[in-house]
Protein backbone atom coordinates (compact mmCIF):
# COMPACT_ATOMS: atom_id res chain seq x y z
CA UNK A 1 0.00 0.00 0.00
CA UNK A 2 2.82 2.43 0.83
CA UNK A 3 4.59 1.62 -2.46
CA UNK A 4 1.44 2.34 -4.45
CA UNK A 5 0.93 5.65 -2.62
CA UNK A 6 4.56 6.70 -3.26
CA UNK A 7 4.18 5.77 -6.93
CA UNK A 8 1.01 7.88 -7.22
CA UNK A 9 2.70 10.83 -5.48
CA UNK A 10 5.68 10.56 -7.85
CA UNK A 11 3.35 10.36 -10.85
CA UNK A 12 1.44 13.44 -9.66
CA UNK A 13 4.71 15.39 -9.38
CA UNK A 14 5.74 14.37 -12.90
CA UNK A 15 2.36 15.31 -14.31
CA UNK A 16 2.51 18.65 -12.50
CA UNK A 17 5.87 19.41 -14.12
CA UNK A 18 4.80 18.65 -17.64
CA UNK A 19 4.25 21.68 -19.87
CA UNK A 20 0.61 22.57 -20.35
CA UNK A 21 -1.09 25.25 -22.35
CA UNK A 22 -3.55 27.35 -20.37
CA UNK A 23 -6.12 29.22 -22.40
CA UNK A 24 -7.25 32.64 -21.23
CA UNK A 25 -10.81 33.46 -22.30
CA UNK A 26 -11.85 37.00 -23.11
CA UNK A 27 -14.14 37.88 -20.24
CA UNK A 28 -13.44 41.18 -18.51
CA UNK A 29 -11.98 44.51 -19.50
CA UNK A 30 -8.38 44.05 -20.66
CA UNK A 31 -5.71 45.98 -18.82
CA UNK A 32 -3.36 45.99 -21.83
CA UNK A 33 -4.35 47.32 -25.24
CA UNK A 34 -3.69 45.26 -28.35
CA UNK A 35 -3.56 46.61 -31.88
CA UNK A 36 -2.50 44.87 -35.07
CA UNK A 37 -1.81 47.45 -37.76
CA UNK A 38 -0.27 47.62 -41.19
CA UNK A 39 3.20 49.19 -41.18
CA UNK A 40 5.81 49.99 -43.80
CA UNK A 41 9.33 51.27 -44.30
CA UNK A 42 7.85 53.74 -46.81
CA UNK A 43 6.08 56.84 -45.57
CA UNK A 44 2.40 57.30 -46.31
CA UNK A 45 -0.02 60.16 -45.76
CA UNK A 46 -1.41 60.09 -42.21
CA UNK A 47 0.84 57.24 -41.03
CA UNK A 48 2.81 57.79 -37.81
CA UNK A 49 6.59 57.30 -37.90
CA UNK A 50 8.29 55.37 -35.10
CA UNK A 51 11.85 54.27 -34.48
CA UNK A 52 11.59 50.48 -34.22
CA UNK A 53 14.33 48.37 -32.74
CA UNK A 54 13.62 44.67 -32.33
CA UNK A 55 14.80 43.32 -29.00
CA UNK A 56 18.36 42.12 -29.37
CA UNK A 57 19.03 44.17 -32.50
CA UNK A 58 21.90 46.66 -32.52
CA UNK A 59 20.21 48.98 -35.03
CA UNK A 60 16.83 50.60 -35.39
CA UNK A 61 14.74 51.41 -38.43
CA UNK A 62 12.00 53.91 -39.11
CA UNK A 63 8.60 52.34 -39.58
CA UNK A 64 5.40 54.07 -40.55
CA UNK A 65 2.31 52.79 -38.74
CA UNK A 66 -1.15 52.93 -40.32
CA UNK A 67 -3.84 54.83 -38.42
CA UNK A 68 -6.25 51.94 -39.10
CA UNK A 69 -6.44 49.16 -36.52
CA UNK A 70 -6.99 45.77 -38.19
CA UNK A 71 -7.35 43.69 -35.00
CA UNK A 72 -7.88 44.86 -31.41
CA UNK A 73 -8.71 43.38 -28.00
CA UNK A 74 -12.40 43.18 -28.92
CA UNK A 75 -11.56 40.73 -31.73
CA UNK A 76 -9.96 38.18 -29.38
CA UNK A 77 -11.80 35.04 -28.35
CA UNK A 78 -8.91 33.79 -26.21
CA UNK A 79 -5.14 33.71 -25.79
CA UNK A 80 -2.61 31.19 -24.54
CA UNK A 81 1.13 30.79 -24.25
CA UNK A 82 3.38 27.93 -25.26
CA UNK A 83 7.01 27.20 -25.98
CA UNK A 84 8.14 26.40 -29.49
CA UNK A 85 10.74 23.74 -30.29
CA UNK A 86 13.59 26.18 -29.64
CA UNK A 87 12.31 27.08 -26.18
CA UNK A 88 11.03 30.51 -27.24
CA UNK A 89 7.77 31.63 -25.61
CA UNK A 90 4.90 32.26 -28.00
CA UNK A 91 1.68 34.17 -27.31
CA UNK A 92 -1.17 32.59 -29.27
CA UNK A 93 -4.13 34.80 -30.20
CA UNK A 94 -7.43 33.16 -31.19
CA UNK A 95 -9.88 35.39 -33.03
CA UNK A 96 -13.68 35.53 -32.98
CA UNK A 97 -15.24 34.24 -36.21
CA UNK A 98 -16.02 37.74 -37.53
CA UNK A 99 -12.42 38.86 -37.01
CA UNK A 100 -11.09 35.61 -38.45
CA UNK A 101 -12.39 36.29 -41.95
CA UNK A 102 -11.46 40.00 -41.79
CA UNK A 103 -7.90 39.19 -40.70
CA UNK A 104 -7.68 36.43 -43.33
CA UNK A 105 -8.42 38.98 -46.06
CA UNK A 106 -5.96 41.48 -44.56
CA UNK A 107 -3.13 38.93 -44.23
CA UNK A 108 -3.78 37.68 -47.77
CA UNK A 109 -3.22 41.22 -49.09
CA UNK A 110 -0.02 41.58 -47.05
CA UNK A 111 1.28 38.20 -48.24
CA UNK A 112 0.66 39.19 -51.87
CA UNK A 113 2.77 42.34 -51.43
CA UNK A 114 5.68 41.36 -53.71
CA UNK A 115 8.12 44.09 -52.73
CA UNK A 116 7.73 43.26 -49.02
CA UNK A 117 7.58 46.83 -47.85
CA UNK A 118 4.42 46.39 -45.84
CA UNK A 119 4.41 44.43 -42.61
CA UNK A 120 2.23 43.67 -39.61
CA UNK A 121 2.87 45.69 -36.45
CA UNK A 122 1.86 43.99 -33.20
CA UNK A 123 1.39 46.80 -30.69
CA UNK A 124 0.75 46.24 -26.97
CA UNK A 125 0.04 49.28 -24.81
CA UNK A 126 1.45 51.59 -27.48
CA UNK A 127 4.73 49.70 -27.87
CA UNK A 128 5.49 47.86 -31.11
CA UNK A 129 6.63 44.40 -29.99
CA UNK A 130 7.26 42.89 -33.39
CA UNK A 131 6.79 43.92 -37.02
CA UNK A 132 7.10 40.78 -39.16
CA UNK A 133 6.56 40.38 -42.88
CA UNK A 134 3.53 38.27 -43.71
CA UNK A 135 4.62 35.58 -46.17
CA UNK A 136 1.43 33.50 -46.27
CA UNK A 137 -2.25 34.18 -45.66
CA UNK A 138 -3.43 33.50 -42.11
CA UNK A 139 -7.01 32.30 -42.47
CA UNK A 140 -7.41 29.95 -39.51
CA UNK A 141 -8.03 32.70 -36.95
CA UNK A 142 -4.88 31.89 -34.97
CA UNK A 143 -1.99 34.35 -34.72
CA UNK A 144 1.29 33.38 -33.04
CA UNK A 145 3.35 36.22 -31.61
CA UNK A 146 6.92 35.07 -31.08
CA UNK A 147 9.34 37.28 -29.24
CA UNK A 148 12.07 37.33 -26.66
CA UNK A 149 9.58 36.93 -23.81
CA UNK A 150 10.14 35.21 -20.51
CA UNK A 151 7.33 32.89 -19.48
CA UNK A 152 6.10 35.50 -17.00
CA UNK A 153 6.09 38.29 -19.62
CA UNK A 154 4.26 36.11 -22.15
CA UNK A 155 1.66 35.12 -19.54
CA UNK A 156 1.20 38.75 -18.40
CA UNK A 157 0.59 39.91 -21.99
CA UNK A 158 -1.67 36.97 -22.85
CA UNK A 159 -3.82 37.56 -19.77
CA UNK A 160 -3.71 41.36 -20.00
CA UNK A 161 -4.99 41.65 -23.56
CA UNK A 162 -8.10 39.58 -22.81
CA UNK A 163 -8.65 40.72 -19.22
CA UNK A 164 -8.37 37.24 -17.77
Amino acid sequence: MIRISMFLVGLAVLIGCSPTTVEYESSRAPWLSLELRRCSTDSAEGWKSILFSPVGASTAETLYISPSVEISNADLKSTSIQQDTTGTWVIVLRLHESARSRFGEFSTKLAAETEHRERLAVIVDGKTLIAPYVTAPMTDGVISVTGPFTEEEARYIAKGIVGS
